[in-house]
């Protein structure tokens, strides 16, 4: 079979849709499928194929993706895909480059389906200036349409947060809804090959002390990821005694007003911002760090607690967050209900010594065995040919 998937962002973007067309095309290609990613890249100036990923130049944005691609070349990628011969049309993102794919879908009356990852775009963009609230009126009204458009066109819309079936509802409410499994690329991420001397640098970079516990916030740093609402419950429970150093890992519009607020806080020696980071560097934070700790309980599901899981570290998440439902309470992971909750599990791993960390990490990774990128593939087959069969009846 051959699919088309269709993403904003996916090249050196840590995003959910673009870590999930990446673990389809993984998983895909190893069942003998073919795959073509289509998406959007601010440096291309022209349209590119390569590898499978056919890229489309993009232009600044002030969507939750800072970036949209450049309508005039969107018009142009109908040859490259045409060229593909796609089975199935897959929408990963309700942008410029998801409205692409239903274009192309509707043109030559091909299956469509949608997973909603996120509603950013459609119902709260960012707002950190002035500015970008004024163009926000303009934008906000566009965002609604296009994804009232992808879906209510879509066959099938799968999703991996059950927070997210109230919102799909209101722009397809008769649509089939199925959820799916959220896995990640477990080749990518592994901290195995990591060397022992990648790992002191990272420790110096991070000024991680062999005595300190590495708690580790790892992604995309804008509101709906409330850093700021981790900040204020470090200040609020963590002593600077206590041997717990917080890694912020990751880049993004709140990067200074978050830094401003860890020193209002008084907490700077306590906290290290990575600031932008490749994917090895990433795997090397989560090498050295010993807990995942987030405050967001944002709708949208992310992949970063997937990819600490994936790395043997355990994570501790809000009980209503998007991603609780990963946690497998004492195995990958901790839920917790207040701050004060938080404190104590983060401060439970200070207690470990090396041979218990390490039993640890070797629990943690086996609760990832099934989050494969071939399991992902397999349960999008199947809906890939249910909706290729009803699309011929």
């Amino acid at each position: 079979m051959k699919i088309a998937i269709f993403t904003e962002t996916y090249i050196n973007k840590n995003t959910a849709a673009a870590n999930q067309a990446a673990v389809l095309l993984e998983g895909l290609k190893q069942l003998g499928h073919k795959v073509l990613i289509v998406t959007g890249y601010k440096k291309a100036t022209e349209i590119t194929l390569a590898r499978g990923v056919l890229c489309c130049p993009a232009n600044k944005s002030n969507n939750f993706y800072r970036q949209s691609a450049n309508k005039f070349h969107v018009r142009m990628l109908n040859y490259y895909i045409a060229a593909f011969k796609p089975d199935v049309i897959h929408i990963l993102t309700m942008s410029e480059i998801g409205m692409a794919g239903l274009r192309f879908a509707r043109k030559n009356n091909l299956p469509l389906i949608t997973t909603v990852h996120e509603f950013h775009n459609a119902q709260h963009l960012e707002e950190e200036q002035s500015l970008h609230q004024i163009i926000s009126l303009f934008t906000q009204p566009l965002a609604e349409h296009q994804a009232h458009k992808i879906l209510s066109s879509s066959q099938m819309i799968t999703y991996s947060s059950r927070q997210l079936i109230s919102h799909i509802k209101k722009y397809a409410p008769n649509a089939e809804i199925i959820r799916i499994p959220y896995c990640i690329n477990d080749i990518k991420f592994r901290i195995d090959s990591i060397s022992e001397q990648t790992r002191w640098r990272m420790r110096d970079r991070l000024r991680l002390s062999t005595e300190n516990t590495g708690v580790i916030f790892a992604g995309q740093l804008y509101k709906n990821n409330h850093v700021d609402q981790l900040l204020y419950y470090w200040k609020k429970c963590v002593k600077p005694t206590v041997p717990l150093r917080l890694i912020i890992a990751g880049d993004g519009p709140q990067m200074k007003y978050l830094k401003n607020l860890a020193l209002e806080y008084g907490i700077c020696q306590q906290v290290t911002f990575t600031g932008e980071l490749s994917q090895r560097e990433l795997n090397a934070c989560f090498a050295v760090c010993d807990v995942f700790v987030s405050a967001a309980s944002s709708m949208t599901m992310k992949a970063s607690p997937l990819e600490a899981i994936a790395c043997g570290v355990p994570v501790i998440l809000p009980k209503e967050s998007a991603n609780a439902d990963i946690v497998i309470e004492g195995k990958n992971g901790f839920t917790y209900d207040d701050p004060k909750d938080m404190y104590e599990l983060m401060r439970s791993f200070t207690d470990l010594n090396s041979r218990q960390k390490t039993a640890v990490r070797n629990l943690v990774c086996k609760t990832a065995q099934r989050l494969t990128a071939v399991n992902q593939a397999k349960s999008m087959l199947d809906l890939y040919t249910a909706i290729k069969k009803n699309c011929k009846e």
